[in-house]
């Protein structure tokens, strides 16, 4: 059943929460607290927990990376070689599982600096790891899960040619790819496994000349045949304006140019398009940090959808109330309908952010508000690094300090559960219930999407309009 007449009811505005977008976050404002994990009693000392984090939905991945780890031969027992601590997803918790090193640990490897998980392997990023044709100029890892526990199966070793330091990793099924840090290699290095480990395949460069501090590289990501590399320097258009190159593997496997993909106009007011990219599906992300509209270096997100082989721009996502040097998409977070961006906002001394978007029913992106952590005075580097799966996000805060105005920063992570303080009946996202919202609903059910199921039985009956007009008239407190 899937025609009915949509009676209108007598509607109230109601605001689901309240959350300041001023030059300060209230920690009166989050609907929910997070809950704050840090390093687990495998480590000896902690520097660095929450540099980077991953998940694949079951276990969650959190990079500690200048830990100190025993047996490394350092002084006095350990040499900061950086460290990967898994958790396992336990009716809403994060449960301690294991603790990932490499299997040849050596001085300030920074192991775990950047990661990315896909099923049932762990893509783990190395900054200056020794191997036997370099002298320190990173990689990466490979672990697989074996039903029991998470096992190192495959070195990525960078061609004895390049120098700089790995330091972004990607993953996706059947392939790996590393890019150097800041200007770096300059390319990223495609890896695929063989029948005697994982090996090197295919070599990326820039498709068109660059000038050497373009940044080809950068924050790039990688999903199913698409790879989307930005150049975030990129002065082609403007100065340090920007750009972000799409490859597409071919039916050999071998990534091929796609498309440039250039800020839109005005071009003068985009700067370092390509801070960080993020694809979902059908969906990309790509985010200039000194983007100027209301103030100066606000920062911007750009919105892209695939329609056949192109990705087509859709939205420019900004915050409400800005201020100069916000620097919004510094590091982004892409998940189905949910999209996280780091900000730079001060809130007792430390500056730090992380404001939360939402695609409502009618595929415009809105602001949801701030997700804050507890407690904020010691939380440095929250937000640097970033994931969200379905209904949590997890956050790191790298340079957490253990007591406030101490110099030491052994780092935390904060897990966030979206779903809590969520006003359900606010379909179109906009903070209030009105007359759009069952506008939405219809539409919803009209076209068979299971978002319209409030009754969660599988099925778009009758009962789901009654189950939603409950929730419209319960209203979003």
């Amino acid at each position: 059943m899937k025609n009915f007449a949509l009676p209108i009811a007598a509607l109230t505005c109601v605001a689901p929460f309240a959350y300041s977008t001023g030059p300060e976050f209230s920690t009166q404002d989050r609907p929910c607290p997070p809950t704050r994990l840090d390093s687990p009693p495998s480590v000896l000392e902690s520097d660095g927990y929450g540099a980077s984090v991953a998940t694949n939905g079951r276990f969650w991945f959190i990079g500690d990376q200048l830990a100190s780890m025993p047996g490394c031969g350092g002084l006095p027992l350990s040499c900061n070689a950086g460290a990967v601590h898994v958790y396992e997803m336990v009716n809403g918790q994060l449960k301690f599982y294991q603790t990932l090193v490499p299997d040849v640990l050596s001085f300030l490897d920074r192991f775990g600096i950047w990661l990315d998980a896909d099923g049932d392997r762990l893509a783990v990023s190395s900054y200056s790891a020794d191997w036997p044709t370099t002298t320190g100029e990173g990689g990466g890892y490979i672990f697989e899960f074996d039903g029991d526990s998470w096992n190192q199966v495959a070195s990525l070793v960078p061609p004895p040619e390049f120098t700089g330091r790995g330091a972004v990793v990607a993953l996706d099924g059947g392939v790996a790819a590393v890019a150097g840090a800041g200007g770096g290699w300059a390319r990223v290095t495609v890896y695929e496994p063989q029948s005697e480990g994982w090996e090197l395949s295919q070599i990326i460069g820039s498709p068109v000349p660059l000038e050497p501090d373009a940044n080809f590289g950068g924050l790039f990501d990688l999903q199913d045949d698409w790879m989307v590399v930005p150049a975030y320097r990129d002065p082609s258009r403007a100065f340090r304006g920007g750009s972000a190159f799409v490859f597409r593997r071919d039916a050999a496997g071998v990534y091929q140019f796609n498309q440039q993909i250039l800020p839109p106009e005005p071009f003068d007011d985009t700067r370092e398009f390509g801070s960080s990219v993020k694809i979902d599906g059908d969906t990309l992300a790509i985010s200039s940090r000194l983007a100027h509209r209301e103030a100066e270096a606000q920062g911007a997100i750009f919105m892209y959808e695939l329609d056949g082989d192109q990705w087509v721009f859709r939205q420019e996502v900004t915050h409400a109330n800005p201020v100069e040097g916000d620097n919004l998409g510094t590091r982004l977070a892409l998940d189905g309908d949910t999209l996280l961006s780091s900000i730079r906002r001060t809130v007792a001394g430390v500056s730090y952010g992380v404001i939360r978007f939402q695609r409502g029913a009618d595929g415009q992106w809105r602001e949801v508000g701030p997700l804050i952590p507890t407690p904020v005075q010691y939380a440095g580097g929250y937000g640097k690094s970033m994931v969200v799966d379905g209904q949590y996000a997890l956050l790191g805060a790298d340079r957490e300090r253990a007591v406030p105005g101490v110099q030491e920063f052994p780092g935390a992570a904060y897990l966030f559960d979206l779903s809590c303080g969520e006003c359900e009946a606010d379909l179109d996202l906009d903070g209030a219930l009105t007359v759009f919202d069952f506008l939405s609903f219809a539409n919803l059910f009209q076209d068979g999407d299971l978002q319209a199921d409030f009754d969660g039985d599988g099925e778009l009956t009758l009962f789901d309009f009654l189950a939603f007009q409950a929730a419209f008239d319960a209203g979003c407190e």
